[in-house]
């Protein structure tokens, strides 16, 4: 072949050497191929992984009830893929989805709002559609039960993907690392954003507290505007078995807990009321005019010498406790908790959202009124904490003269008058009457009185309303939420209610049956001194800093500090300003105390904390 031929001819593929048992060369590009999209893959799969888990560090997933992420954001994943996948252990899965359509139809146009004859489906007109009354019953009752079995079928899944995830490995590297992504931890960006939120009230509170000091007076002893708003008359007969308080005709505050029969956060209240120990109004004080004797009798019979335990050392509140005549394991408070001996011998069978709510409250309201010296009652659960300190509390309930409930017809605030029925109608109370307020009310003296005395609309709701299946209808009637403000009503007391209700904070804005429970990681003192409400107006540096000169400890009772001039207190939280909060779960028990025994966390909320 000529030399130029052979220039430009090309040499043979090592390819074509290959032998035949390794595919040939057709068989190599479609290799590279298959690596290629098997590497593409991977690495989209390494990309989502590492995006979780950089998800869940960063938004530091702070569990909600049992310790860890994973039982907080991968398990509902798992069963959420459980019951998609086929074969998969939640076949139910439809059934849950057709239970919500069939729910959702009752609110179609021609479904449920078509029963409504006159306004309510209880009528006495009401004579027609009958059969689909039954048939709606049959398909609602069919929907709640197919609910409740998917319900436990979850839970059960639940508790068995938390056993697993117990047994995972604790120790070693690969225990470190398992501990670190599972582990609950509050993140750098949780800890900027509280850090962010505490300077912003905490230039707040300063400016208030700049602003009040610039315009403050000095009050002398002899000054009206000191004087409290709640006082006991000199001709009223006393009845208590405080004899201090009694000696001053000092009103008090009865704290009615309404609990199961453990008070999660006791801890934090055991706190709370040593800070209150010995103190004494210096209202009272000066209203009796600082009479030597009487001065000399106090010193006798106030503080560490009224007796051994906490809440006798303390004149300020009454604290009463009911617990459930159901809850049948309960043995009575433990004779180291502050708690022991104040459990009332009435005791109700509690059940939820029932009428016997109301007269397990009517039942600490009938011991509480035994003691004469109690002025406000005060209504609370073992899921509530206090916001203010105690003399804060008492002196912003002293100074109010309206009970602490709803019992107005304000335009736009919904009262749900759809939970009335016309079989509830008496001689005093009619639909106009219809009112709704929170359950955690606070009441005045006379108000107490009458809801313990009424038995003409206690019998009409202990009939009627409560949730309950009727004539074919879920009856959504909740009496906690009614009682005591629609009976106010009857009696033409509307203007004797300050129309919020709101002595108790409670976040009902992710809807449903039951308020939100706030998590560990929600817990902060920047989320504390937020619920306190700043954005409505309540003042509360002021009150938390001018409440505290209204007292005087008995150890240090003399004519001068009697009769000291002093800084009135500033009344700065108004009947929209709530004094306590819930609900908080006994996980966040520690926590919570340990906010408040922290000065940096500027709370206030306990006086004995040396901050």
């Amino acid at each position: 072949m000529p030399l130029s031929q052979r220039a430009i001819t090309p040499k043979a593929s090592p390819a074509a050497a290959l032998p035949t048992l390794q595919g040939g060369p057709h068989r190599a590009p479609q290799l590279n191929e298959r690596k290629g999209g098997m590497t593409r893959l991977c690495h989209v799969f390494l990309a989502i992984l590492g995006l979780h888990c950089i998800t869940l560090v960063l938004a530091g997933a702070w569990p909600h009830e049992d310790g860890s992420v994973i039982r907080t954001v991968l398990l509902p994943e798992l069963l959420f893929w459980q019951g998609v996948l086929p074969n998969g252990s939640s076949g139910n899965l439809p059934a849950w989805h057709a239970a919500g359509r069939r729910r959702d139809s009752e609110d179609e146009p021609g479904g449920h709002a078509k029963k409504f004859v006159n306004g309510h489906p209880w009528h006495p007109t009401h004579g027609q559609g009958e059969a689909a009354m039954r048939e709606l019953e049959s398909v609602n009752k069919q929907a709640a039960s197919e609910e409740t079995l998917l319900v436990q079928v979850a839970a059960k899944k639940k508790e068995e993907a938390a056993q697993q995830i117990e047994g995972w490995p604790r120790e070693g590297l690969w225990g470190a690392l398992v501990s670190f992504l599972v582990e609950d931890k509050v993140t750098w960006a949780d800890r900027l954003a509280e850090h962010l939120k505490a300077r912003t009230l905490d230039a707040w509170e300063d400016d208030r507290l700049a602003q009040f000091e610039a315009g403050q007076t000095i009050l002398r002893a002899d000054a009206k505007a000191g004087q409290l708003a709640v006082s006991i008359g000199q001709d009223a007969h006393v009845r208590s078995p405080d004899r201090c308080a009694a000696a001053l005709r000092m009103p008090k505050v009865a704290f009615m807990f309404l609990t199961r029969g453990v008070l999660y956060h006791e801890r934090t209240w055991d706190l709370w009321f040593r800070g209150a120990v010995g103190l004494l109004p210096l209202a009272s004080l000066q209203a009796a005019d600082c009479e030597a004797g009487l001065l000399d009798h106090l010193k006798h019979s106030c503080g560490a010498k009224s007796g051994a335990g906490l809440l006798q050392q303390q004149h300020l509140f009454s604290v009463y406790a009911h617990v459930g005549a159901n809850e049948v394991n309960w043995k009575g408070f433990p004779e180291d908790s502050m708690f022991h001996g104040r459990e009332i011998t009435e005791r109700v069978t509690v059940k939820w959202g029932t009428f016997a709510l109301v007269e397990a409250t009517r039942a600490l309201m009938r011991a509480a009124l035994e003691d004469s010296l109690n002025q406000k009652f005060v209504l609370l659960s073992e899921a509530g904490i206090p916001l203010y300190p105690p003399d804060t509390f008492y002196m912003q309930l002293m100074s109010e003269r309206k009970s602490r409930i709803n019992s107005c017809v304000i335009p736009g605030v919904e009262r749900d008058v759809h939970r009335w029925i016309w079989r509830m109608e008496t001689e005093s109370m009619r639909q106009e009457h219809w009112r709704k307020s929170s359950q955690w009310v606070t009441l005045g003296r006379k108000h107490a009185e009458i809801a313990v005395e009424d038995t003409e609309i206690a019998s009409s709701f202990g009939a009627e309303c409560q949730p309950s299946w009727r004539d074919g209808w879920w009856r959504d009637c909740y009496s906690d939420e009614h009682y005591f403000a629609t009976l106010l009503a009857t009696k033409n007391l509307d203007h004797e209610t300050d129309c919020e209700g709101q002595t108790m904070h409670v976040d009902w804005s992710f809807g449903g049956e039951h308020p939100r429970s706030y998590s560990v990681r929600e817990t902060t003192s920047s989320k504390l001194r937020q619920l306190r409400q700043p954005s409505q107006g309540c003042s509360y540096a002021e009150a938390i800093r001018t409440s505290a000169a209204q007292f005087v400890h008995v150890d240090n009772l003399t004519q001068v500090t009697c009769r000291a001039e002093r800084v009135p207190y500033a009344g700065s939280l108004g009947y929209q300003c709530p004094l306590m909060a819930r609900k908080f779960a006994p996980e966040t028990a520690a926590h919570i105390h340990g906010l408040i025994t922290d000065c940096s966390s500027r709370l206030n909320i306990s006086r004995i904390s040396g901050c």
